[in-house]
């Protein structure tokens, strides 16, 4: 079984799990297309279970083909051009990666280890005490 997104209006407004034969079927309205939970920006990552002392491992990226660039979950949107799902912009300065469906930052997090936050005012990440 694989999970479904109905898309309206290029917006994914219901997803269900459901056999593509099914869908297929005409038991459903609609354009629904299928989606991939554990996908991001076209990678498709393996989750562990918890460590025996509560702490998580981090996922892993997996060679495993993706579907549609990112999971198509309710109030994502379509591009049936590219065949992908993303999110709404979270900035009006950032822009959308057509090869991953990913937003991007105009200035590049820094990669320290520490935490941030975009600063739209002053187009800079601000360092979370």
């Amino acid at each position: 079984m694989a999970e479904c997104a109905k898309i309206e209006n290029n917006v994914v407004v219901n997803v269900i799990i459901a056999d593509q034969g099914f869908i297929d079927s005409g038991a459903v309205d609609g354009l629904w297309l299928e989606t991939t939970r554990d996908v991001i920006g076209g990678v498709v990552y393996e989750y562990s279970d918890p460590n025996p002392d509560g702490t998580v491992p981090p996922p892993v990226a997996t060679d495993l083909p993706s579907v549609r660039k990112n999971y198509g979950g309710i109030g994502r949107n379509y591009d049936p051009v590219g065949d992908a799902f993303y999110e709404d912009q979270p900035f009006a300065s950032w822009t959308l990666n057509k090869t991953t469906y990913l937003w991007e930052a105009p200035v590049a997090k820094p990669d320290d280890g520490k935490n941030y936050a975009w600063n739209e005012t002053d187009q800079r990440w601000d360092l979370v005490e």
